[in-house]
């Protein structure tokens, strides 16, 4: 192996792209690769977001995403399913003619289009994921697809493309053991060619802690999460109107999603540059996330990197970024009596707030982190291409 070819969306050194994970994924793939001597080549696909040229004549004249997501699918509607394939085909024909144009025989294909990895090459594909997608998009009650016509026939098509290209890759990195166990329970892929190596936050703390957060102060709550019904904000408002005591709560959110509250402790803030988050971070004290619906969790980690203790709820990957103590850190989904009597409890022991957040800092700094995960992957890939 003497290059390996990073597929990406957007422009990985912009840090708006994805929350940052280009970013920080490619340069922390590209300084383990540097110690072997291999380049790494990145490629930009969000080209693709714009077919129009390769749509066929039932779907809708207009830009869209490759994904099951809710744009594609409320643009299909009832009828144009049927579509589906043919679309595919097409951008997986204009993709493999790409990859065949700057490729070599001897290069390594690596996705890290985590929400996009449907795609199909004549060269197999690595794959480094966070979630079973079509579990994420259609998967329960919290599922980002809403209930259109046509629904149950797109899933079916997506399962099967997820099936068909996660069985045919070389290697899949997991963010977490529980997508692991999913992909090998539900896919039947080898345990051999599965490997957890975590992620790292998008948001870089500094290397220490602040002074310790003033104790008599009021506790300053602090939520993060674009999509705000399915990372538990209404869960959130419903268990503070259960609590009589001095909290504040800023909730960061996208600005469409913005919900009505009458609540004065409650402050709400559209999206946040890194620098503002980094002061947002610094200026909490508690960092919750009931979430409903959750592949990872990035947020988490990021607030442990500052020192934050964590409330979140009991959904997929989280129990294995907290870990496990003593600490009333993870509640049942969905339940803000649950939700309120853990944050009570935090309010009420200001020692346990800091002793928490040291540990979590200290959890964040030796068990995660951008260049553990990419010095895994590069490990496991060389390992293979030199046997």
């Amino acid at each position: 192996m003497k290059r390996l070819i990073l597929l990406v969306e957007g422009d990985p050194s912009d840090l708006r792209n994805f929350s940052g994970i280009p970013y920080h994924f490619s340069q922390a793939l590209r300084r383990s690769l540097d110690r072997i001597g291999v380049v790494l080549l990145t490629v930009d696909t969000s080209y693709l977001l714009n077919v129009e040229e390769m749509l066929d004549p039932a779907l809708p004249d207009h830009k869209l995403r490759f994904a099951p997501n809710r744009e594609l699918l409320g643009a299909l509607g009832e009828g144009r399913v049927a579509a589906l394939p043919d679309y595919y085909a097409a951008v997986e024909h204009h993709l493999d003619q790409r990859i065949a144009a700057i490729a070599e025989p001897s290069d390594v294909l690596l996705s890290q289009n985590y929400l996009y990895p449907y795609l199909g090459t004549t060269r197999p594909i690595h794959y480094f994921l966070d979630a079973v997608l079509t579990d994420f998009y259609f998967g329960g009650p919290h599922s980002t697809v809403p209930d259109v016509p046509g629904r149950d026939q797109a899933a079916d098509f997506f399962r099967t493309l997820e099936r068909d290209a996660l069985v045919a890759s070389p290697h899949i990195f997991c963010f977490s053991a529980a997508l692991r166990e999913d992909i090998r329970d539900q896919f039947a892929v080898p345990p051999d060619r599965l490997t957890v190596v975590g992620a790292g936050p998008n948001v870089i703390a500094p290397g220490s802690l602040d002074q310790p957060r003033d104790p008599t102060s009021p506790l300053r709550l602090l939520f993060v999460g674009r999509d705000f019904r399915r990372k538990g904000g209404y869960v959130l408002l419903e268990a503070l109107a259960r609590i009589s005591e001095d909290i504040s709560l800023t909730i960061v959110t996208d600005e469409v999603r913005l919900p009505r509250t009458s609540d004065p402790r409650v402050t709400f803030r559209t999206e946040q540059s890194s620098d503002q988050l980094c002061r947002l971070y610094r200026d909490s004290d508690v960092l919750v996330l009931p979430t409903l619906l959750e592949p990872y969790g990035l947020v988490l980690l990021e607030a442990m990197s500052f020192g934050l203790p964590v409330i979140a709820a009991q959904t997929y990957a989280v129990p294995e970024i907290l870990g496990t103590t003593s600490f009333p850190r993870i509640v049942r989904a969905g339940d803000p009596d649950h939700l309120a009597a853990a944050i009570r409890k935090v309010a009420s022991d200001r020692e346990l707030v800091h002793h928490w957040g040291v540990a979590n800092f200290l959890r964040a700094r030796h068990r995660f982190g951008w260049d553990r995960c990419a010095d895994l992957i590069v490990e496991t890939i060389w390992n293979t291409a030199t046997k």
